[in-house]
């Protein structure tokens, strides 16, 4: 069973989160970390259902390239 994992994530001082589908929080860490391999995981939390679909469209993927 699949659940939804709020990553969060530091890359040269600036900080930001990732939704990742796994089947538990090692695993989301891991799918982060190879996603974005220059980050640290500064933390990992299951993401209530009733968030999961307001935070989709928050999100931007591209926050690390800024720096």
């Amino acid at each position: 069973m699949s659940m939804r994992f709020t990553v969060g994530l530091k890359h040269k001082g600036k900080v930001n989160h990732v939704v990742v589908d796994a089947e538990d929080a090692l695993i989301a860490a891991l799918k982060a970390k190879t996603e974005h391999p220059e980050a640290l995981i500064v933390y990992v939390r299951p993401l209530p259902s009733s968030y999961a679909r307001q935070c989709h469209a928050l999100m931007r993927e591209d926050w690390w390239r800024s720096c």
